[in-house]
Parts: structure tokens; sequence; C-alpha cells
């Protein structure tokens, strides 16, 4: 078997020097974006917890509601968070999240459906709980309801 030696006319230089500049603009520009794109918003739900100071956990989230409580069964009962609705505002209610993020604070409580990115605000009906949450409001790029409670109460399931 014979090895054919072939030679590239001219200099591989130049051909390296526009390899390098075009790839120093494309990060460049990746990098220049993503900065744009994450200024002053809350990225995920990891930024919403640190936001409320909050204990986060992921699960499954089931609600029931009555006139007086939005009730929260967090996986199959190992917590229940009742929250004490305030007359007259109005509450919407799930039936059952199979995927789902829970903060818990004691400025409120936040769920987030994982599957489709909807997030749920319960904010304690007291001057520093709203202001924490009308400020993590500001920060949100995605749809949310939001609601205020009189207060929230967290039942652990010793396991």
């Amino acid at each position: 078997m014979k090895k054919i030696r072939i030679k590239a006319k001219g200099s591989a230089m130049p051909v390296m020097m526009v390899a390098l500049i075009t790839m120093a603009v494309v990060l460049f520009a990746c990098s220049k974006n993503a900065g744009v794109a994450t200024v002053g918003k809350t990225t995920g739900i990891n930024d919403i917890a640190k936001t409320v100071d909050g204990d986060m956990l992921q699960g499954s989230i089931a609600m029931a509601t009555d006139e007086n409580y939005l009730d929260i069964v967090f996986n199959s009962g190992s917590r229940y968070i009742l929250l004490q609705k305030i007359p007259g505002m109005l509450y919407e209610n799930t039936d059952e999240i199979k995927k789902a993020t829970l903060v818990t604070s004691k400025y409120g409580v936040i769920l987030k459906d994982d599957e489709t990115g909807k997030i749920w605000l319960f904010a304690n009906n007291d001057d520093e709980s709203l202001q924490k949450f009308e400020s993590l409001k500001q920060q949100l790029h995605t749809s949310y309801v939001s609601a205020t409670v009189f207060g929230s109460t967290i039942v652990k399931q010793e396991l």
C-alpha cells in the first residue's frame, strides 16, 4: 500500500485566524445576551427560595379548599400546610400536581408546578411578608397566581 502526501497550497495561518476570530465573536455574543436576559429577573425556584429565605422541597402536591382554609398535602402527607384564607379574596385551587416544588418561609408559601412552570404565591398578611412577596413578583418572568393569607401552619410528619 502506497501512502500519498498532499501539501496544501498557501498558508494555514489565515484560516486559523478567521476561525479564532469567529469563535471569539460567537462566545462574546453568547455571554453578552445571557447577561442581558437575566439582569434583574429571577431565574428559577432556587432564586425564589433564596429571596424569601425559604426551605425548598420537591414532590407531589394535592390541594383542597373550604371557606376558611386552603389545605396543601405535600408528598402524600409528609407535610400538611394550612393556609387561612382572608374572606372575600379569590384563591385558585388545583387538584394534584405530580411534580412540584414547595417553598416554605416565615413570609409565606410558594408552590411551583415543575411540568408547566406555573407558580402560586401565598404571602402572609403582614407588612414585611407583603413587601418581600411584592419584591419577588417584580423579579418573576413567568406566570403566577398570587394571594394573601392570614397565615400559614406547616405540620411535618415524623418518619
